[in-house]
This record gives structure tokens, sequence and C-alpha cells, in this order.
């Protein structure tokens, strides 16, 4: 049995030395795979810097261009405000049109519906009128039949009297 544990020791030791060695491979790819990364960003930085310098010389020529759209602007600026200056002046006219016009409608509005109350209330009595009127046909028609009703019924009576009168008679 010590010779059996010995043998697994020895196998454990084995396989210890066996990790130890590939771990030292690790870590020299490792190493190397750090070299090259940094050796790119090297070469990246490098880039990035003659671009920046590239950009800064366009950046220059850029704001020379800008400086001198800025000051073309500013004398179009200055004929702007001219130009602003006369349409307010316009506006201010045509605001005080405006406000006349304003005043004339409003007159014109309550003309308007001082009239339309007028025509409304000329209406409403016509619609009274038409509804007695309608009334009073309705009644006349209804007075009518009741007069022709009773004159019926008394030519009625009468004839019955007549012959009640004649019978009596007999």
């Amino acid at each position: 049995m010590v010779n059996s544990l010995k043998a697994d020791i020895q196998l454990k030791h084995n396989a210890v030395i066996g990790f130890n060695e590939q771990l030292k491979e690790q870590a020299i790819k490792q190493s190397q795979q750090d070299i090259s990364t940094l050796i790119n960003q090297v070469f990246s930085l490098q880039n990035k810097v003659e671009n920046l310098h590239a950009q800064q010389s366009a950046s220059r020529v850029r704001m020379e261009e800008l400086q001198q759209q800025l000051g073309n602007n500013q004398d179009a600026i200055a004929g702007t405000r001219k130009e602003l200056t006369e349409l307010l002046v316009l506006i201010e006219e045509t605001g005080n049109k405006l406000l006349a016009i304003e005043a004339a409608y409003k007159v014109a509005e309550q003309e308007y519906n001082s009239a339309h109350a007028v025509y409304n209330e000329y209406n409403l009595n016509l619609t009274r009128h038409q509804s007695k009127i309608n009334a009073l046909q309705q009644e006349l028609v209804f007075k009518n039949n009741q007069l022709n009703d009773l004159t019926y019924q008394i030519e009625t009576n009468q004839s019955q009297l007549k012959q009640t009168v004649e019978s009596i008679g007999e």
C-alpha cells in the first residue's frame, strides 16, 4: 500500500510538473500576444497623430474660410436688418389698418345681431299667429262638424216627431 501511495504521489508530481510547463508556455504565448497588441497600439497611435496633424491643417484652412464667410454674413445681416426695419414699419401700418377693420367688423356684427334679433322676434310672432290661425281653423272645422251633426240630429228628430205625431193622430 505504501508503494501504491508512492506511485500515486509520483504520478501526481509528474502531472504537476506537466502543468507547470504548460503554464510557462501559456505565459510565454500571452506575453507574445501582449507585445503584439502593444506594437499594434503604437502603430495605431502614430497613425492617429498623423491624422490629427492633417486634421489640424485642414481645420486651419476651414477656419480661414469660415472667417471670410463670417465677414460676408455680417454684411448680409446689415442689409437684412434694414429690410427688417422696413418690414416692421409695414407690419405696424398693416396692424393699424387691421384694428380699424376689426372695429368696423364689430359694428357691422352688432348691427347684424340686432337685425337678426328683430327678425327672430318677427318670425316668433309670425309663428304664434300662424299657430292661432291653425287652431282657429281646426276649431272652425270642429264647430262646422258639430253644427252638421246637430242639424242632422234636428232633422232626424223632426222626422221622428212627425212620424210620432202621425202615429198618435192615427
